[in-house]
């Protein structure tokens, strides 16, 4: 999971600098991230 969560951080850091307003783009990149590391934890409880 600590891949996931860098991943996510650097990306949020690239397109911050590259999409300026357009904060959608960072709310559904974030709503992504969120949920591949939800079905990552909910896969190793099983």
């Amino acid at each position: 999971m600590p891949a996931i969560w860098a991943f996510g951080l650097l990306l949020f850091d690239a397109l911050d600098e590259l999409s300026g307003a357009k904060k959608v783009i960072l709310i559904g990149i974030a709503a992504a991230c969120v949920i591949q590391t939800w079905l990552s934890v909910l896969s190793t409880w099983y």
